[in-house]
């Protein structure tokens, strides 16, 4: 209430988003899932180079997970740059 005068945050503009986003999602995370990722992924519509890709994980696998494949798949994103 103190910094925007109501309940909740207001809306980003997604649209005024214009640098590439990569979006990788856990098919098993409880608290960033596939779906809202997918929603985030359609409103970024001036992004350009934008990827989105999904994995058998869940939240704390991407970070304490045996498995390296995103990090393989980051890096590669971070290469081409």
């Amino acid at each position: 209430m103190k910094v925007y005068g109501q309940k909740k945050p207001p809306l980003y503009d997604l649209s005024k988003i214009i640098t590439p986003v990569h979006l990788y999602v856990g098919k098993y995370d409880k608290l960033a899932d596939v779906e809202d990722a997918s929603r985030l992924f359609k409103e970024l519509i001036n992004s350009e180079g934008k990827t989105t890709k999904t994995y058998n994980f869940g939240h704390a696998t991407f970070i304490w997970g045996k498995s390296t494949e995103h990090l393989v798949d980051a890096v590669s994103v971070i290469n081409k740059v």
